[in-house]
């Protein structure tokens, strides 16, 4: 540590640790040896003297100031490391209020999302209610038969229309004034009636399947009143056709097919008029037919249920959502615990390495110590080796002296609680926390909303909510925290693995050996362990 510091010899902390102490440069800026000769030639100091010269005091002082701040850093270093260590128990406390926290922040989630789906399973009972009565009612078996799609039964019957027009327009064509266009009109007043009555009363017939004296009456009168009233319009056209034949006018022509149709109904002139009345019976029928089977055969059943379903399929995204809302938090709050332990860990690992530094930097103060007392003895022995060839009387007795810095006392790295023992406790305690702390998230997690019904437990006729005994997760996660900050079980090193004893095994076999094979895992029990989450969530309800 002998060496040339400049003009000075200015130790400066922000580039070593100890300071070098050149003897020469301190030698020369307090001109030792000169003092010590002019000190010398005046017998100064007498030979009686018991104390040190100014020149000597200032020697040891100059030696002593950088000693005092080589000390001075040495504790600077030490106390920031002990803070960091000793911060390891506020950490463990700052990690226990965190996971209390997200324990809380995940209980006010899963009310708020409780308080979203309850409407919605509400509206499920309400609808399911109903549609149990309905079948009850009317003994009706679910689920009904689906209603066709409006945009088909929209095409039927323009298919309908148009046929009926087109052929009934060719026979009104002969016999009307404006021709074809005409004809074609006309008949498409006289389809478009057919293929509307048809249909209303094909689907107010379905009335009949309803309980009720008066639902049959309507269904009855509709299809009678409807049968009726087809065959006497379609007759009606028909007669209305040779009448224009006979080349009556419109009006005479109306008047004739309806005298016709109520005197002698089936005495058709044509095979013309023959074919417009069997062509508007089979549109109207079939248009009857398409409203007997549109839907369920019994009516507003298929309406009911699709309310019902409705409710539910609003209710199974409210469910959902609910449930991948608190999936999500859960996993913020993991990764936010996770990502904590993982910082403050790294921050006790390094003050753990800095104690090795702290054992080299203590072996470095004390050969400092030893240095500066040699150099303190080398400045004085200069000075005083110069005093002594000068003057004529003899030295002060003291001059035989060493001089000696007194030694501080430092204490041992347990006793001011930078054992490496402790910190590893404090990390271990750390992630046990955080292990337990997700556990038992995870576990209030999966508690959740289970005393909502889930979609299939609804479709068997299990609507209602159940009652959940779960205890108090804030109450269980304070305890468990509680007794893993009060136990002393992460003191003690934690055990070697079955693959450290085994590598530790093949390492004092020496190379010659062959290392020891590791048991092969089946694929079964591979396949049949359960999954990182689960497992870590069965660890608490164990």
């Amino acid at each position: 540590m002998f060496g040339f510091m400049g003009k000075k010899a200015k130790w400066d902390p922000s580039l070593e640790r100890f300071p070098e102490i050149n003897i020469d440069a301190i030698a020369k800026e307090l001109s030792l040896e000169k003092r010590g000769k002019d000190d010398g030639g005046l017998d100064q100091p007498p030979s009686n003297a018991q104390l040190l010269t100014a020149i000597e005091q200032s020697a040891v002082e100059f030696v002593g100031k950088l000693r005092r701040e080589a000390l001075t850093n040495y504790e600077l270093e030490l106390q920031a490391l002990r803070l960091r260590v000793s911060s390891a128990k506020s950490d463990t406390s700052e990690i226990s209020l965190k996971i209390g926290d997200a324990m809380a922040a995940l209980e006010r989630l899963q009310r708020q999302e409780e308080l979203q789906l309850e409407p919605a399973r509400v509206d499920v009972v309400a609808y399911r209610t109903k549609v149990e009565r309905f079948i009850a009612t009317h003994d009706a078996v679910a689920p009904p038969k689906p209603m066709q799609s409006s945009l088909f039964t929209f095409a039927f019957m323009a298919f309908m229309l148009a046929i009926e027009s087109s052929m009934n327009g060719l026979f009104f064509a002969e016999q009307n004034e404006m021709g074809l266009v005409g004809g074609v009109t006309q008949a498409f007043v006289i389809s478009l009636i057919n293929v509307l009555l048809g249909f209303g009363a094909g689907f107010f017939q379905r009335y009949y399947n309803l309980r009720g004296v008066f639902f049959k009456l309507i269904s009855f009168a509709t299809v009678i009143s409807w049968l009726v009233f087809v065959v006497l319009f379609n007759m009606a056209v028909a007669h209305f056709r040779s009448a224009l034949e006979g080349n009556l006018v419109w009006e005479d022509a109306l008047r004739e097919s309806i005298s016709l149709t109520l005197s002698q109904p089936f005495e058709l002139g044509s095979l013309s008029s023959w074919m417009l009345f069997i062509i508007g019976t089979i549109v109207s029928f079939a248009s009857f037919l398409k409203g007997a089977w549109i839907g369920d055969p019994i009516p507003g059943f298929n309406a009911i249920w699709n309310q019902s379903e409705i409710a539910l399929n609003r209710y199974a995204d409210a469910f959902d959502t609910a449930h991948s809302v608190l999936d999500d938090r859960l996993m913020e709050e993991r990764e936010v615990l996770q990502s904590e332990v993982e910082r403050r860990r790294a921050d006790l690992r390094s003050a753990t390495d800095a104690l090795l530094s702290r054992k080299t930097m203590f072996s470095g103060l004390e050969v400092f110590l030893d240095t500066a007392d040699s150099a303190a003895n080398m400045l004085l022995k200069r000075y005083r080796e110069a005093n002594q060839k000068a003057r004529k009387s003899d030295a002060p007795r003291y001059f035989q002296n060493e001089h000696r810095f007194e030694r501080p006392q430092f204490a041992d790295l347990e006793e001011v609680g930078l054992a490496k023992e402790t910190v590893e406790a404090e990390i271990r305690r750390m992630e046990r926390l955080v292990e337990i702390g997700v556990a038992h998230l995870m576990r209030a997690q999966k508690r959740s909303l289970m005393a909502f019904p889930t979609i299939e437990e609804i479709r068997s006729g299990k609507t209602e909510k159940k009652n959940i005994d779960g205890g108090d997760p804030l109450a269980e996660l304070s305890a468990a925290i509680e007794d893993i900050v009060k136990t002393d079980v992460y003191l003690k090193p934690e055990p070697k693995n079955e693959d450290a004893q085994t590598s530790d095994k093949v390492s004092s076999e020496g190379e010659g050996n062959e290392p020891t094979k590791k048991p092969k895992r089946s694929r079964q029990s591979s396949k049949a362990k359960a999954g990182p989450n689960d497992e870590l969530a069965d660890k608490v309800d164990t």
